[in-house]
């Protein structure tokens, strides 16, 4: 009960929160459109809750990952999609196939790779790990994600049609292989 409430709880902040994101920002902001922002230096922000670690897949907090970690794809306020790590893709009800950007890299700078994306939808897919991501950001239906490094490309095929895919896919944030590979570290660092 008390996950429930919790859950319930980050739900009701993400609301509140992507609710005050909407109009221009003079409208929203009260300010000139012609502001300048600062863009370098160092932006804090508190959270009023245990994060419980920086795994996307694992912790209560799941909605603050894209602080953190990049989705496949964004969502712009109109709704539409736009590149992420993902330069292009295509989604049917059954399927979706995405092509990395050339060149990403991860924080420790290695490069990431088609596997890597396919094996952090697999884990997260996977019944047995328990993922909080999992039927938020991966479908509950039994996928298999498969990769080319050579194009860079990422196949994820589900079991039976699944029409929100391409909207939970936006939402997935993509853990890099040395987090993937030792998940324990996530606990208090972000790789």
């Amino acid at each position: 009960m008390r996950r429930l409430y919790g859950s319930l709880g980050s739900l009701l902040m993400i609301s509140l929160i992507t609710s005050g994101c909407g109009g221009s920002a003079k409208q929203s902001s009260g300010q000139n459109p012609a502001t300048k922002y600062a863009a370098t230096g160092t932006f804090t922000m508190s959270i009023d809750d245990d994060w419980g670690g920086f795994d996307p897949y694992q912790n209560r907090l799941f909605g603050y990952a894209y602080l953190a970690y990049d989705p496949l794809v964004f969502v712009k306020p109109d709704g539409s999609l736009v590149p992420g790590l993902a330069e292009k893709w295509s989604a049917v009800a059954g399927s979706a196939t995405f092509t990395i950007r050339p060149g990403v890299t991860c924080s420790d700078g290695s490069p990431l790779t088609a596997s890597d994306v396919a094996a952090a939808i697999t884990y997260v897919a996977d019944p047995k790990n328990q993922s909080i991501a999992r039927g938020w950001t991966v479908p509950d239906v039994p996928l298999k994600a498969t990769a080319d490094d050579s194009s860079r490309t990422v196949k994820v095929a589900l079991d039976k049609p699944f029409g929100m895919l391409l909207n939970m896919v936006e939402q997935f944030p993509i853990v890099c292989p040395k987090g993937m590979q030792n998940r324990a570290s996530l606990k208090t660092q972000c790789p």
